[in-house]
């Protein structure tokens, strides 16, 4: 792997503070900032395989953003990561034989015990609108070891806060004014590996200047729109996200048609500028949001 210059990295970042100096401006990594939840210390695999244990999961084998899907009980899954970490711990296999990533998936919401585990939340680190229920707007992720998603942006081009429960996680990041460099296809993914670019058929990519940061348990990572990343686990992870709006980026969000966003994005970025600028609860609204989080998974 390249290395890059490092993200900036705070400790007790006030709510005041992060609005006003880092939402819609820059990335930020919050450190240890929910190392106290009990998530902490119970999320692993045998605490899923007794919670959702028999619950049907989907998730995505290989590199690219399309490709097969396969759904299984999550104890069979785990089975699968369980073996493949094992063997790779004693050099029996490699980055190649990883099983499939179970990531994008509303797991708070499918199984609510799990929220429990996730208190006290930093709710003021959000928009008043999604605090009430905050875990309705989450995305899970769970994968082995060598687990990658490559460079993009966010389908909605939400605002990003991504939280670190297990494992350790790299991020490649690539600032929202440089994305004209960076050879998107399909709205939003990239064609460069940030770690092994091809320079004869990317040179505009040498104007990029990345930077990354590895998320260790309890961190939490803070992306504004439109910033592209590139992300891989480095050991055995457990993470969630939840994608945000500010009034202001929601309308932003639903411009974006006249910029190649597909019609289904912009539907739902309008929902939710709908709330964040008439008031209405987010339970009104929220099932008209709801499908979004299939539809990105």
């Amino acid at each position: 792997m390249k290395t890059f210059p490092e993200v900036e990295r705070r400790r007790d970042l006030s709510p005041d503070e992060f609005f006003e100096s880092y939402v819609d401006q820059k990335s930020v990594v919050m450190e240890d900032m929910v190392v106290d939840w009990a998530a902490s210390g119970r999320w692993n695999t045998d605490y899923f395989c007794d919670v959702i244990g028999d619950m049907r999961i989907k998730v995505k084998p290989g590199y690219l953003p399309t490709g097969a899907v396969d759904f299984l009980p999550f104890k069979n899954y785990a089975q699968l990561v369980i073996a493949y970490e094992e063997q790779l711990s004693q050099g029996e296999a490699g980055p190649e034989d990883r099983p499939p990533y179970l990531h994008d998936i509303p797991m708070l919401s499918m199984c609510p015990r799990l929220v429990d585990d996730a208190i006290p939340f930093p709710v003021a680190y959000l928009p008043k609108w999604y605090r009430s229920q905050w875990w309705e707007f989450s995305q899970f992720f769970f994968g082995p070891t060598h687990s990658l998603t490559p460079m993009h942006f966010d389908s909605l081009e939400t605002h990003n806060t991504f939280f670190q429960v297990a494992g350790r996680k790299r991020f490649v990041l690539v600032a929202p004014q440089e994305r004209q460099h960076c050879y998107l296809y399909k709205w939003r993914w990239s064609h460069v590996d940030p770690d092994n670019p091809d320079f004869e058929k990317h040179p505009d990519f040498l104007k990029v200047s990345p930077t990354e940061t590895t998320l260790n348990p309890g961190d939490v990572l803070y992306m504004p729109p439109r910033t592209l990343h590139h992300v891989q686990s480095l050991d055995l992870t457990i993470s969630f996200n939840i994608d945000w709006q500010t009034a202001k980026t929601a309308l932003r969000g639903a411009a974006a048609i006249f910029r190649g966003m597909p019609l289904e994005n912009v539907y739902y970025n309008s929902v939710a500028a709908a709330g964040l600028l008439t008031g209405l609860p987010s339970r009104v609204l929220f099932p008209l949001y709801k499908p979004y989080l299939d539809y990105v998974s």
